[in-house]
């Protein structure tokens, strides 16, 4: 007896003809699962590279995901047509073969390259058009979840940028290693100008001040507070003196007030700090007139923009009035903690440096979505154990002769050490870190190990990223053990191994022991309320090993857990 066919069959999901060729995707039908208020368009966008196509679209929307195949059928209609298929990722292009008639098919996955993806149809060696279709991640929402992962990625790894240079330069070391491009000055200056603005904005309400004495002569008569200042000053001048009387009265003295006074060498730094923004937006525009192109209005309004917001500190805010900076080897304080200046301190540290962000996470396709949630699970923990704990070391960010350099990469380790400022106990979170095993190395992702005062054991907590997720489907296994959306029973399982085979050697005993204290799987899901009643969540009370989910809209539970197992 035949087997009844599974899951959903393939449809036409785009189907277009030209002059020359018939052009077919074939694919499930998915486009219900997406909400046509969260994408742009149709899906897919055609832009004609050879002149006078005569092009006919029989599909008005069509929606691709990740890890699905599609078969793509190119068909032509002279015999004497040439047809070529090209993709930027080899694998794809490989997929496209041609068939004894000269017609082009195969079947095509994009595996987790969330995104825009060109498909170029060639006719005789030129392109004939060009399909780029926007391809949807199948377990995380595309808007709120995939950008918001990307965001996060570039904002901590610059914090962890920021950290790194306010730790290493002394302001008189970075005189000697400003960065030389105004187009990059530029591109900084654009990526941080609002926070910037909000700084500012922050220490004209609040400015620095000191008290101060105040010392002028003045008249007897006039004179309000005689103080032993006073008194000595009139000591070394007797001739101020006359009698009248019986008593010597002063013609006048020294007058000692206190006054609050704004200009203190920190808002001179600040001031020197805003001048020398406008001193480079205004290099830079004379410099881009020289070039003598065809003028960008757009970029000439937005320079002439920033340059008036800091010609704006400068002539209507406290600063008018306050005097040169005079360098000092040894920096205040003020700079390093006060509300307003800490955060300018770091974006003149950036802007003078030329931070250009290099490695392996900005070679990185971007689109590689499992990787790329890899890679934000480390960083977003390290975002959240910054909130409550102070940085001590960090290896993910060098300095190398082009910038700073950001040395993540998958296989490779990475180490951040932090401190707990309530009992000074530290603790490491560490990217690939290879665990001791008398069998085969273990690598996992993350790894917290934790030292406890007054104990010889670290703790050692393992967390997985995987961006894989149960959907626990009607029927199945996992929805009968679990009811709801989790982790993959496999990875799982991979915890239990982590937690068998990572062992050390004992020297006093002789014995192998197990050094893993937990290890969780962090994967993508969103309802952290439904999740807490999940089988594979209760169990990391009861044997330290479940899933945790993890993504930019929820990381409760993570947050929660972490201070637990830190703190306890």
């Amino acid at each position: 007896m035949d087997l009844q066919p599974s899951g959903r069959p393939k449809e036409e999901l785009l189907y277009l003809e030209t002059d020359k060729i018939y052009f077919t995707i074939k694919g499930k039908n998915r486009n219900c699962e997406i909400d046509d208020k969260d994408v742009d368009g149709r899906g897919y966008s055609i832009s004609y590279e050879e002149k006078g196509v005569n092009l006919i679209v029989y599909t008005k929307k069509a929606y691709f995901f990740e890890y699905e195949n599609y078969e793509l059928l190119i068909e032509k209609k002279d015999k004497d047509i040439d047809l070529s298929f090209y993709h930027e990722n080899k694998d794809i292009r490989n997929k496209i073969t041609k068939n004894r008639s000269g017609s082009l098919s195969g079947i095509v996955t994009f595996k987790g390259e969330i995104g825009y993806s060109d498909l170029v149809i060639k006719v005789n060696g030129k392109d004939h058009f060009i399909i780029q279709v926007e391809v949807f991640p199948a377990k995380i929402d595309y808007r709120k979840d995939y950008i918001a992962i990307r965001s996060d990625v570039n904002e901590e790894i610059y914090n962890l940028a920021f950290d790194f240079l306010k730790r290493t330069y002394s302001l008189g070391g970075l005189s000697k290693h400003k960065g030389d491009s105004l187009s990059e000055y530029y591109s900084i200056l654009n990526y941080i100008f609002e926070k910037l603005k909000k700084a500012l904005k922050t220490i004209t309400t609040m400015p620095h001040h000191l008290l101060v004495n105040e010392r002028k002569v003045v008249s007897y008569h006039k004179l309000k507070n005689a103080t032993s200042e006073t008194i000595k000053w009139l000591e070394k001048r007797p001739e101020k003196l006359v009698k009248k009387k019986d008593k010597f009265l002063p013609v006048e003295a020294l007058e000692v007030r206190k006054k609050v006074t704004l200009d203190t060498n920190e808002n001179r730094f600040l001031k020197f700090i805003v001048k020398s923004i406008l001193f480079k937006l205004k290099e830079l525009r004379k410099r881009y007139f020289k070039l003598e192109r065809i003028e960008d209005s757009s970029f000439i309004s937005r320079l002439e923009g920033f340059a008036k917001t800091m010609n704006k500190y400068l002539t209507s805010t406290f600063l008018k009035d306050v005097g040169q900076y005079h360098f000092r080897e040894n920096l205040s304080m003020v700079f390093k903690m006060a509300v307003g200046y800490n955060d300018v301190y770091k974006y003149y540290l950036m802007l003078q440096k030329g931070l250009t962000l290099n490695g392996e996470l900005f070679r990185l396709n971007i689109k590689d979505l499992p990787l790329l949630y890899e890679y934000w699970c480390f960083i977003k923990i390290n975002g959240i154990l910054r909130k409550n704990y102070n940085l001590i070391s960090n290896d993910t960010v060098k300095v190398k002769n082009n910038g700073i350099f950001v040395a993540l990469k998958k296989g490779v380790e990475s180490k951040v050490v932090y401190e707990n400022p309530e009992n000074g106990e530290r603790f490491v979170l560490s990217y690939n870190s290879k665990m001791p095993s008398e069998t085969v190395g273990q690598k996992p992702d993350n790894v917290l190990a934790i030292d406890k005062i007054g104990e010889k054991a670290t703790y050692n907590y393992i967390f997985d990223a995987k961006y894989k997720l149960d959907g626990a489907s009607k029927g199945s296994s996992y929805e009968k053990h679990n009811k709801t959306p989790g982790p993959k029973e496999e990875d799982i399982n991979t915890m239990h191994r982590y937690r068998d085979a990572i062992v050390h050697n004992n020297e006093e005993t002789g014995r192998y022991e197990k050094i893993v204290s937990g290890a969780f799987v962090l994967f993508p899901y969103e309802d952290e309320e439904e999740y807490c009643e999940h089988p594979l969540y209760k169990s990391i009370d009861t044997v330290n090993i479940g899933g945790i989910p993890f993504l930019p809209r929820a990381t409760k539970l993570m947050e929660e857990f972490l201070r637990e197992i830190i703190g306890e």
